[in-house]
């Protein structure tokens, strides 16, 4: 599994592994930083429980 080199300069493969896998990572957390605002904004903007129960009858 050693990635480098043994003068410790990244091997072309291991740095695109290594390219690849912070992009995944970046895109991750936007994914979650989106999801987290969106629960964030459904629980703000919310029915009250008695405009929902009035809504179901």
């Amino acid at each position: 599994m050693t990635a480098l080199t043994r003068e410790g300069k990244w091997s072309t493969d291991g740095a695109s592994i290594f390219q690849s896998s912070m992009i995944e990572l970046a895109l991750l957390v936007i994914l979650i930083l989106v999801l987290v605002y969106s629960i964030t904004l459904l629980r703000r903007h919310a029915p009250a429980p008695k405009e929902l129960m009035e809504g179901l009858q």
